[in-house]
């Protein structure tokens, strides 16, 4: 896939699905911003707190009159709790929702004016394979989840008569820093979580980021308003 002369904004750029993400999109010839309260690595590092109006209107300000009008939106960052549903405070509820969902509202707020008057655009929401099952122990960033789906949803359908893409991606368990770290603490979960998945071994960040990027390719020039699971089979099976 050839990036060359596309400017891509990743959110939540500094690890794990966001870093991979960003990476492949620099190796193929873009240009990315990548924002994130930490440090990021690749692209263009700016400090974002993506749960903050203020703060995603000045950094899409800065671009915008910095002529950098982002081809490409992804949205990454993300939290959780974990937890069962009726012992998660409404803080943490909103906490979640704030980013996961707000969030990515507020970048497409904050640059879907600029790709209407160009005419074209793609936009990526990072969800889960949670936002189509019951999820003990994670509802809230579920139900998160599945909100942003449902958003995809309508969003698909609004922003395409000014030639807007928008799509989202639903990973199982992916190798992150984050997931390993979990199930280290627990002996014994990493070997069961494994096995949920037919293809039995958790996937890799950059086979998400292989996915992502198709998706906001010009190759998928006729894709909207779906949600593309990448989860080893576990759909398949999960109950």
């Amino acid at each position: 896939m050839d990036f060359n002369g596309k400017i891509a904004v990743v959110s939540g750029a500094a690890s794990g699905i966001g870093e991979a993400i960003a990476r492949l999109l620099v190796g193929s010839g873009a240009t990315v911003i990548s924002l994130d309260i930490k440090p990021a690595s690749t692209g263009t590092w700016i400090a974002c707190d993506l749960t903050s109006d203020v703060a995603v209107c000045e950094v899409a300000r800065r671009l915008l009159n910095s002529g950098k009008t982002p081809d490409i939106v992804i949205h990454c960052a993300a939290t959780t709790f974990k937890g069962p549903i009726l012992e998660t405070p409404i803080d943490d509820f909103e906490r979640i929702m704030n980013l996961n969902v707000y969030g990515a509202l507020r970048l497409t707020n904050a640059f879907s004016e600029a790709m209407r008057a160009r005419g074209s655009g793609a936009i990526l929401f990072i969800s889960s394979i949670n936002a189509r099952f019951a999820t003990p122990g994670q509802g809230a960033y579920a139900a998160s989840k599945a909100a942003l789906d449902s958003v995809v949803k309508t969003l698909a359908v609004e922003l395409a008569p000014d030639g807007i893409r928008i799509n989202s991606v639903q990973p199982a368990s992916i190798a992150t820093p984050l997931l390993i770290a979990g199930f280290e603490a627990q002996p014994g979960a990493a070997a069961a979580n494994k096995a949920r998945h037919p293809l039995a071994r958790w996937g890799a960040p950059e086979e998400v980021a292989k996915l992502a990027a198709f998706l906001v390719s010009d190759e998928a020039s006729w894709i909207t308003g779906g949600h593309y699971a990448i989860d080893g089979g576990a759909g398949v099976t999960r109950q």
